[in-house]
């Protein structure tokens, strides 16, 4: 025997499917599950923000990677030469150069808190006097905290060596007091270091030999020198 349903039956079942659903999903529109869709929704936001700032940070440390390689195989060049082919110390920084000096005796640098092979210590500064008299500060290598740093050598030097900007203090990082006369530093900031000196009357303490290109110091290659 065959069973046929009763006509209008459909509809009338299908009626009760649709107000249970709207019952069903009408939590969503709660307060506390409207607030969670908020919080979902702003949390999607900010990680797309963070993901176009990180590539951001990768394109602009893999341009700074590629300028770095790119000066660094240029060969070196005296630094009266560079100075006057470029307009500013950032268009130097990083190319090998030549120069020629007398190490003064003071002022000398100790900058603190380097780390180089796993040991601790620090890099020596010193000043370079140039013929014109201007100075140039030469940062002179590591130094394990348990070494003492060599004396500066006597007499006329020539020195190769990477050019580098001034560096600048980061925000949250602590500040060298230019009031006082320096001999143990955070990091080579020529301006910092100028106003710390006591011959304030010098004309270029630690600048390079030109007044339009200043705020300059020469990385010697060395890693170490105990």
């Amino acid at each position: 025997m065959t069973v046929v349903p009763r006509q209008g039956h459909g509809r009338s079942a299908h009626k009760p499917t649709e107000r249970y659903r709207a019952l069903v999903y009408r939590f969503l529109l709660r307060p506390k599950w409207i607030a969670f869709h908020i919080l979902v929704i702003s949390a999607i936001v900010l990680m797309l923000n963070l993901a176009q700032w990180q590539w951001h940070r990768h394109t602009e440390r893999s341009a700074f990677n590629d300028t770095v390689a790119t000066r660094s195989m240029q060969p070196p060049q005296p630094l009266a030469q560079l100075l006057a082919s470029s307009a500013t110390p950032g268009d130097l920084s990083f190319r090998q150069t030549t120069v020629t000096g007398t190490y003064l005796a003071a002022p000398q640098f100790e900058v603190v808190n380097r780390a180089q092979g796993g040991s601790a210590g620090r890099n020596a500064v010193a000043a370079l006097q140039l013929a014109d008299g201007h100075l140039l500060l030469i940062n002179r290598g590591f130094v394990q905290s348990d070494q003492p740093i060599p004396p500066v050598p006597s007499g006329p030097q020539q020195i190769l060596g990477r050019l580098k900007s001034s560096e600048i203090r980061s925000a949250g990082q602590g500040a060298d007091d230019s009031s006082v006369k320096l001999t143990e530093i955070r990091r080579i900031d020529t301006d910092i270091l100028v106003a710390s000196s006591t011959n304030r009357s010098s004309r270029c303490t630690s600048r390079s030999s030109l007044p339009s290109h200043r705020n300059l110091q020469i990385c010697v290659p060395s890693n170490n020198l105990s």
